[in-house]
């Protein structure tokens, strides 16, 4: 069996706050430019700091920081 080494994971649970009730009252082409605006800079943020995107779904995200390599 091999030296197992503990390490540090950070788990990352994202959301947009109120981003359905936002595509409700809002053109959805509007909407869209604002909830893909807003995915976008999250994605640029948790890659810059090498994640492992777990899961994206809609407006959310998962992401693991320190698996499977330590940054």
């Amino acid at each position: 069996v091999p030296n197992r080494v503990a390490k540090t994971v950070t788990a990352l649970f994202s959301d947009i706050n109120d981003a359905t009730e936002l595509i409700e009252v809002l053109v959805p082409e509007d909407a869209r430019a604002i909830v893909d605006s807003a995915c976008n800079l999250m994605r640029e943020s948790l890659h810059r700091y090498d994640d492992y995107s777990v899961q994206s779904t809609g407006d959310g995200s998962f992401a693991l920081f320190g698996a499977p390599a330590a940054y």
